[in-house]
């Protein structure tokens, strides 16, 4: 990311503030709680003002870099990051010591179910080059679609964030090199529950007659399952359908953890956790989107 925006996560207090000249962005701030920080705008650097949105595009040696400032809900002079895209200008399987470095894709009835990433030495490095290939497990929260164009889109979930990587065919080697890599921020707004997906953590539940929980278990990676004994400090509630609270106390001090199932599939995912015992639902399901859903 440009100047001092590395590392700064959209969910924070920190915000950023524009100067603008004759409807163009003239300088920038970074306030943190109480303080602005003035950033050095690159020269490399161009600027797209909307309604509500800024679009910063740099210019690098290996394509460009987009970040995207969408309006504070509550403050109109304050915007957040709400995405970043690396775009390359030429996809291709060569690293920069001039390796190979690949990917190939299992299609199975149109839908990709393994993924291999390839790596290879030139005979320069070694007399007879070597290809290695291994396969690269498809985690929960990951999910990669085959597009019309043969182009390959990987989608992962984690936290409050959604990282989506494109995969385009490379003519000269035969394998598949990334072309674009963006990186969305869900927004909380004026949430107090946050959303904070754990794609590892989850459960699936049996229900009663009257909606109660009676069966709890853990579903591991690859989704085999196991019966968890609950100890008599954990509850676990079904909030409305698709999601279920889950309240725990350790001495005098209570905790929750809310799941969700957005796809149906009767699994669910650990996606908010905090102290106390009151959840903010109608500002978590907020966060809570179409990809989210699928995901979950």
């Amino acid at each position: 990311m440009s100047h001092a925006h590395e590392n700064l996560n959209a969910r924070t207090t920190a915000g950023f503030q524009f100067t603008f000249t004759d409807g163009q962005v003239t300088g920038i701030g970074l306030e943190y709680g109480t303080h602005t920080h003035s950033l050095t705008i690159p020269s490399n650097t161009t600027f797209t003002v909307t309604d509500g949105v800024i679009t910063e595009t740099l210019t690098k040696p290996w394509g460009t870099d987009t970040i995207q400032y969408t309006q504070d809900a509550n403050d109109a002079t304050l915007y957040h990051i709400t995405s970043e895209t690396h775009t390359i200008a030429e996809p291709d399987t060569t690293d920069s010591q001039g390796h190979l470095h690949g990917y190939t894709f299992t299609i199975s009835d149109g839908a990709v179910t393994g993924v291999q990433v390839v790596t290879g030495t030139t005979k320069d490095d070694d007399d007879d080059g070597k290809t290695i290939t291994h396969n690269r497990e498809i985690l929960p929260g990951q999910h990669f679609t085959l597009n019309a164009d043969g182009s390959v889109t990987e989608t992962t979930l984690s936290g409050s964030t959604v990282k989506t990587i494109q995969f385009v065919a490379d003519a000269t080697s035969g394998f598949y090199a990334i072309a674009s890599e963006t990186t969305t921020f869900i927004q909380a707004g004026s949430a107090t529950t946050l959303l904070n997906v754990q794609p590892l953590i989850r459960d699936s539940f049996t229900f009663d007659a009257s909606g109660a929980i009676t069966q709890v278990e853990a579903v591991r990676p690859d989704g085999s399952t196991k019966v968890l004994n609950t100890s008599p400090n954990t509850t676990f509630t079904e909030l409305e359908a698709g999601y279920v609270l889950e309240t725990f106390t350790k001495g005098h001090k209570s905790y929750f953890e809310v799941y969700h199932d957005g796809n149906g599939d009767g699994i669910y995912t650990s996606v908010a956790q905090g102290s106390g015992t009151a959840v903010d639902l109608i500002g978590l399901k907020a966060q809570i989107d179409a990809t989210v859903d699928s995901l979950t």
